[in-house]
């Protein structure tokens, strides 16, 4: 965990020279998640995100205040596991990313990007309860389990982006690998976003 900490701290530092010179940019993007295991395991096949980002970047480096939140389906053998009836896996995180274009200025851009953050994993599950009505269990309303904890993770991924026309907006694409110091296992996802860039 040292290791991959401190490569992400070397990876910021090293793009702040470039900070020169450089434009607002920021993005919005949502598209599918897919669960990697041991995650995988519990969960259903994939789930859906959202993200978004602000930041500064010139012709070939950037530097990205990031957001994400993904949601999945917890699957039957996790939900039996626990003792309930359904429920849910939320992830939500703010990461400081550095990007580096490959061609920022043509109408097609390739890029990667990478660093890590602070990230937010909460477990919900609806427990089913029963009440006695005379000889028989009557279903009585869901009662709410919820497991929060906060850890940091690193990130990093890869994408395109398109210009639209004559405008300053592009659409982009681009899949992202996380990796949260959960315990006693870590998490481990891919988002896939699909969004506008400006």
């Amino acid at each position: 965990m040292k290791t991959i900490s401190t490569y992400v701290a070397l990876c910021c530092f090293a793009a702040i020279p470039g900070l020169a010179q450089m434009n607002l940019t920021g993005y919005v993007g949502a598209g599918p998640t897919v669960p990697l295991n041991p995650l995988a395991g519990q969960t259903t096949d994939r789930g859906w995100n959202i993200s978004a980002g602000a930041g500064f970047t010139n012709h070939r480096l950037g530097m990205m205040l990031d957001f994400m939140y993904n949601d999945i389906g917890i699957n039957a053998a996790g939900v039996s596991q626990a003792g309930a009836s359904s429920g849910n896996f939320h992830t939500w995180g703010f990461m400081l990313d550095p990007v580096f274009h490959l061609s920022h200025e043509g109408p097609l851009d390739f890029y990667v990007t990478g660093g890590g953050g602070i990230f937010n994993q909460t477990v919900d599950f609806n427990n089913p309860a029963t009440v006695m009505a005379g000889l028989s269990l009557v279903p009585f309303s869901p009662v709410p389990s919820s497991y929060t904890v906060y850890k940091g993770g690193v990130d990093g991924g890869a994408g395109v982006s398109f210009k639209l026309g004559s405008t300053h907006l592009k659409a982009f694409a681009e899949a992202r690998y996380y990796y949260i110091f959960t315990a006693p296992v870590a998490t481990t996802i891919i988002p896939i976003t699909i969004g506008l860039r400006w």
